[in-house]
């Protein structure tokens, strides 16, 4: 769980997180760039970010889960031969 690829998925599922929870925080207003509530929308993708950083860490992400299952049959496949 602490490898350095499961960090690296963690850490690509938070920048997303945060750029579409930030989008979305944008959109929800329907108003000019100027008159968005800066702190709101960035607390609220902050938060949403934080919430799947704590997911990730709880459940592997599903890239690291399915690499190492690769990993796995390719080493069984190795011994077979």
């Amino acid at each position: 769980m602490w490898t350095k690829e499961n960090w690296k998925a963690i850490a690509e599922r938070a920048i997303s997180t945060f750029a579409e929870s930030l989008v979305i925080a944008i959109g929800a207003g329907q108003v000019g760039l100027l008159d968005i509530d800066w702190p709101a929308a960035l607390g609220l993708a902050g938060t949403m970010t934080l919430l799947s950083v704590l997911k990730n860490l709880i459940i592997k992400p599903p890239e690291v889960t399915a690499q190492a299952e690769l990993d796995t049959y390719k080493a069984q496949r190795a011994k077979e031969d």
